[in-house]
């Protein structure tokens, strides 16, 4: 797969649904709800 269809991939779901980069236990650390991919933060019950 190459690059392009990587980026093309990632802009095809929405940035609450993308794989987050971490290991699961830093969604317990962070409690702001802040996706290290995109910057965005959400409210905790979204995630």
């Amino acid at each position: 797969m190459t690059f392009d269809e990587l980026k093309e991939k990632a802009h095809a779901h929405s940035p609450n649904e993308r794989v987050r980069l971490g290991p699961p236990e830093d969604d317990l650390t962070s409690s702001a709800g802040v996706n290290p991919a995109c910057g965005e933060v959400w409210p905790a019950a979204k995630r």
